[in-house]
């Protein structure tokens, strides 16, 4: 607290509008302070010396829109891996960190998926895998492989990809069937929905123990809805060479 009300509020007001501009571009808080106080002190002074607020505040809101396109046009798209680290560079003034992230960037493209994790030691690492991204949701914690970090990771899986949802124990019992008699032992569902009987079965029958569960088993849905969902479980239909299951 500043002590004034109205200290208070002027100080949240440009809190706020710092932490957006570091959620959103990671850089330039304290340029755009810089430019809050010079507006608002000039601006001060010329509602003293009888100029109209209102038009003042046109004045501003015209004066940014010809600086942002200005701006823009002057903008230069980054795209080698040695501009990307540099502007890195500018963010966290750390020139191995910076080398890593232009690499990252470069490598991944825009549509990249990019999964940090921490180590005890401090040091720099990285690890591509080949494939695809797509948002989704666990059906039950129960199926959680490191329940405290609330992953989930399976290898070499037989995968079912079905355009309605799974909630009779028959709908369960068909997919582990099908699964043991590929020979596989683990099983990947994507479906629109889990619940009731269904999904009840698949979390019992991957509680058991290790040495007694012929099928460890991961059900998801996609976070996406509609046309988007059902392209991309088309998608997915394509990578793993299989036929969506209605």
């Amino acid at each position: 607290s500043l002590g004034r009300p109205d200290l208070d509020i002027g100080a949240m007001l440009v809190r706020g509008m710092v932490w957006q501009l570091e959620q959103r571009i990671g850089d330039g808080g304290t340029a755009a302070v810089l430019l809050m106080r010079a507006l608002v002190e000039e601006g001060m002074r010329q509602i003293t010396a009888g100029t109209n607020a209102m038009r003042l505040v046109e004045g501003i809101r015209q004066g940014a829109e010809l600086a942002h396109a200005t701006l823009r046009e002057q903008a230069r798209k980054v795209t080698g891996e040695r501009g990307l680290a540099t502007v890195a560079r500018t963010v966290m003034q750390d020139d191995d960190l910076a080398a890593v992230l232009g690499e990252l960037s470069y490598l991944l493209g825009a549509d990249g998926h990019l999964q940090v994790e921490s180590y005890v030691a401090p040091y720099l690492e990285r690890q591509y895998i080949g494939g695809a991204h797509y948002g989704a949701k666990i059906a039950s914690m129960y199926f959680y492989s490191e329940p405290e970090r609330q992953r989930a990771v399976i290898s070499s899986p037989a995968v079912a990809v079905l355009d309605k949802g799974v909630t009779e124990a028959e709908q369960a019992v068909a997919l582990l069937e099908a699964t043991v008699k590929a020979g596989r032992k683990t099983l990947l569902v994507i479906a629109p929905d889990f619940s009731g009987p269904g999904l009840n079965l698949l979390v019992a029958n991957h509680a058991q123990p290790e040495e007694k569960r012929k099928v460890a088993v991961l059900a998801v849905t996609l976070s996406a809805v509609g046309d988007e969902r059902r392209l991309a479980l088309q998608d997915l239909a394509l990578m793993t060479g299989g036929v969506i299951l209605g």
